[in-house]
Order: structure tokens, then sequence, then C-alpha cells
């Protein structure tokens, strides 16, 4: 990199930050080109010790400007770039833009919104004019910096929030470092998404980890802390619920609040797998039972009456075995059994009637 950047005057040192606008309007800032600029096609413009400079689009950099230069620059000179104003065919991949529509970076490459310009995420740029699989656009760029969230990443060699970090804490107790919101029904992430699709499976969030070494691991760890003694209300580690609409709204297929599914390989899978894993964990000696600890609790609430209605509803069960759980031959629920010595009891809790066992046979 260039240190000619530096302009040096008595004992301080000046970096170039300074913008221009012109009489069309148009803003520019002075760069330091990291590699052969081409003219019309976009780039990060970013910040260090030199002033402003470039960077590809696919370069990790939370906060950025958009900028466009006018003409072609050689790698590592000195030139102004426009990041705000009217910009006539910007280069961009094919793209079929409405007038309006926001231009925004999709994983380090230019994308349309598919809706006006709000100013949200990393929306840089306003087309002025409608285009059907063009790669080149008139726009209005915004002399804004951008939130690339998709290249918000910190070291890769950081354990604790590589990719998205906010506050700190142990494992009991919050922190200094913790985030504060002491506002009742306080949410403190909160996404709303709406998906309209009439085919395929939309999804709210995906996760995916890949184990690639010998260590375990989980997609997803929740966790909720309770250092209150009287809680008022329900705590839970998570909650997860399926709704449908007030007046419309069916399941034709299967419909669950969750749904957790061990992906059988193709081959004999050994150790020890289950779906589900219904866990009570000890977390000292003096750890005890002074109420009713259960591994799953099975609950009808809401509207009395509706309450009423489900729990004498014939279809409304604790347990529903598939078809492909039954099977004459050792299947999880086997209609071949005859045994008729009993063989112990599983203990059960039930509210208002109190401790029950169910029994279970031997062969």
């Amino acid at each position: 990199m260039q240190t000619q950047a530096f302009e040096r005057e008595g004992a301080q040192l000046y970096v170039p930050f300074a913008k221009k606008e012109d009489t069309n309007g148009k803003v520019w800032v002075k760069i330091i080109a990291h590699d052969a600029l081409t003219a019309k096609t976009s780039y990060k413009v970013i910040v260090n010790e030199y002033g402003y400079v470039t960077a590809a689009m696919t370069t990790a950099a939370a906060f950025c400007y958009i900028g466009v230069p006018e003409h072609a620059i050689d790698s590592g000179a000195e030139d102004w770039i426009q990041i705000g104003g009217y910009v006539a065919s910007m280069i961009t991949p094919s793209l079929s833009v409405s007038v309006g529509h926001a231009l925004c970076i999709n994983n380090g490459v230019v994308a349309d919104r598919g809706a006006d310009y709000s100013g949200a995420g990393t929306e840089f740029a306003i087309c002025t004019t409608a285009s059907t699989t063009s790669t080149t656009q008139n726009v209005i760029l915004m002399p804004y910096q951008i939130w690339d969230r998709f290249h918000s990443i910190s070291s890769t060699l950081e354990t604790d929030g590589s990719v998205w970090k906010a506050g700190a804490g142990d494992e009991f107790a919050p922190s200094a470092n913790t985030i504060v919101n002491d506002t009742a029904d306080a949410k403190f992430v909160s996404l709303w998404f709406d998906n309209g699709a009439a085919t395929g499976t939309a999804r709210g969030m995906y996760l995916k980890l890949y184990l690639t070494g010998g260590a375990g691991g989980e997609a997803l760890r929740a966790y909720c802390v309770t250092t209150d003694d009287t809680p008022a209300d329900t705590c839970n580690g998570a909650h997860i619920s399926l709704g449908f609409g007030e007046t419309t709204g069916n399941i034709t297929g299967l419909g669950t609040a969750g749904r957790f599914t061990v992906m059988v390989p193709d081959r004999s899978l050994g150790g020890g797998v289950a779906a589900l894993q219904a866990e009570l964990w000890a977390c000292g000696d003096s750890s005890a039972c002074g109420g009713i600890l259960a591994h799953i609790r099975f609950v009808i609430d809401g509207s009395a009456t509706g309450i009423t209605a489900l729990t004498q509803s014939a279809g409304c069960v604790a347990f529903w075995f598939d078809a492909g759980c039954v099977d004459a031959t050792d299947g999880v629920v086997d209609t071949n059994r005859t045994g008729t010595t009993c063989a112990g009891s599983i203990k059960i809790y039930i509210s208002g009637v109190g401790m029950r066992w169910m029994k279970y046979y031997s062969d």
C-alpha cells in the first residue's frame, strides 16, 4: 500500500477523509485503489490508516461505502470515486429491476432487493429505470455507509461469537458485558418474515453445523437461566409454536410444533442414537427433587371450553405411533407380543390424581 497518502504538518499526521460534492449532486471521496479498478463497476470503500481505500465487494467489511469509479484507475493510484448521486450504466450481474427498487449486496454480489429502497441493511442504490436481464443499471448511489451483515465476521480463531456476538456472561449469571433491557416483555432479537410462495418449504432460519473432525457439537444451543427465587411467569429453555390463522389456515399433511429427525444413513448405524432426549441434569451433589420433576409433561391449555372439548375428543391422544413404527416382528409397536408376566412399571404423575405406575411385560 502506498504511504504517500499520509501528509505531515509539524507533529501532526493527516490522513485524507474529506468528501466533495459537485454541481450535479454527485458525492466523491479520494481513495487509494486496492487493485486495478474498472469504470462503472462497484467496489467497497473502507477506511484504514491511509484514509479511504477500495476493496472487492467480496471483502469482509462490516461497514463500508459503495463506490463507482467514473474511469479506470490503476492499482495503488490515488483518485476520486463516486459514492453518491446519479450513475448511468453501472455494471451489475444480469438483473431485472423495477423503477425505485433498491440494489443491495448479497454475499458480495450486487442484487435486486425486490422492493423500494428503505435504507435497510445492505441497500446502497436506487434504480431509476426499469430493466430486463440487463447487465447495466441506471442508479442513484446513496452516500451512506451500509452494514454488510453477511461479512460482519471477526477472526475465525475466535471461539465465542466468531460470526456474530453481542454481550457476554457466564453459565449461571450475567456480567458487566451482558446486554441489559429490563423492560417488561422485551424481545432482544425480533425477526419477522413473510413467504407467499405456493410451493416449496420456507424456513425462517436455517442453521447447519458440519463436524469434520473428532469433536462433538450442537447446531443450536439455547439456555435460559433464572436467578430469581420467585419468577412470576413460566421459564422455558425454548418455546416453539405452530399456529394457524384465526379464520383460515390448516394442515393437509402433518403439522408439528417441533420436529426432531435423525437422518439414518444408508448403512447400519452404530452407537446409541435418539430422535429426542428428555434430560434432567444434576448440577451437583445436593441436586434433589423438591416437587414434581418430570422428563416429559403433557399439557392441554387455553380456553376452558376448548380444553374440555379437546380432552373429551377421541382423536386427542398422548402418543401417536405412525404406521412405520408398527410391525408384528420386533416393531416399535409390536403387534405380536403375547407375554403376560409383569416385569416392572414406569412411574408417572397425573395432576389431580397423583403418582401412578404403567406396567410393562416381559416375553
